[in-house]
């Protein structure tokens, strides 16, 4: 009797990171991604009918915005951990600010999309967590769009 081997796993995972709008200085690094729906790559087009035609033409667009979702954690040793690293969270990524969001798809792969918040972070479990250990946050950016 032969057995198939288990397959093996390499210990790479994707990287979001969040830096300014020339893309040479890091804002944030976004840790504990569990949940995102970035990367797509929505295309706009344009199509043109008229009524004595049969048919249309259509023709290439661009890159289409779309609203892009990083549901990440911050994790501390404590209460002043945490809440010092949301402080910085909330100074350094403003909101109507343009970005540059990098995401890392494989070692040797990066996704660049031009990206600013535009609403609020949501704090998730705050009552039940306390924020004493960690704090889940939602952030949306607006992709491909300054």
């Amino acid at each position: 009797m032969s057995f198939t081997p288990l397959p093996t796993y390499d210990s790479w995972i994707p990287t979001f990171q969040l830096y300014d709008s020339t893309g040479a200085s890091l804002i944030w690094t976004f840790y504990a991604v569990d949940d995102t729906n970035i990367p797509q790559a929505p295309v706009e087009t344009v199509t043109i009918t008229n009524f004595r035609s049969s048919g249309a033409i259509v023709i290439a667009g661009g890159d289409k915005p779309f609203e892009g979702t990083l549901h990440f954690w911050v994790v501390g040793s404590g209460y002043t951990d945490v809440m010092g690293q949301i402080d910085t969270l909330l100074s350094s990524i403003v909101i109507n600010t343009p970005y540059t969001l990098k995401i890392g798809t494989s070692p040797s792969t990066t996704i660049t999309y031009n990206v600013k918040r535009t609403q609020d972070f949501v704090w998730g479990n705050v009552a039940r967590d306390l924020r004493n250990y960690r704090q889940e946050i939602t952030v949306k950016l607006l992709c491909n769009a300054w």
